[in-house]
This record gives C-alpha cells, structure tokens and sequence, in this order.
C-alpha cells in the first residue's frame, strides 16, 4: 500500500511516506511507537506552515483588504 497525495499533502511527511511505504509495510503497532512530542512538534510546524500558505493566499487575493484587516486588528 503506497501513500496516496490526498492522504498525505504536507511538506517532509510526504516524503517520508512516499520513500518508507516503498520499503516496508507498517503495522498498526508500529505506528503506536511514535514519541508524542516528536509527533506533536511536528503537528505544531505543519500547521504554522498552513496558516502561513492561507495568509499568502488572502494576500494575493485582496492585497488592499488584506492590509486593511491587519491594520484595523493593530489599531
């Protein structure tokens, strides 16, 4: 079983997947042997990564709304 984009869409995990799926076939135990603050301090910089990627995204979109928000939040 390979991963699959829609699964896995962000940065060094779809990597990770794409080459550790193509070497070995992972059991649910193995996956319960991963250290939670390694797991959640990458869960922390993933989701900086995607609320940085929406920020660009408005920006583009309404570069004058988008000033105009973040303006109106610092005043």
């Amino acid at each position: 079983m390979g991963c699959s984009q829609k699964f896995v869409i962000r940065g060094s995990v779809k990597l990770a997947c794409a080459i550790a799926t193509k070497l070995h076939s992972f059991t649910a135990s193995d996956l319960a042997q991963v250290d939670i603050h390694t797991w959640l301090e990458l869960r922390s910089q993933l989701q900086k990564h995607h609320k940085a990627r929406i920020e660009q995204y408005r920006f583009r979109r309404d570069p004058k709304g988008y000033l105009a928000n973040l303006e109106s939040r610092l005043l």
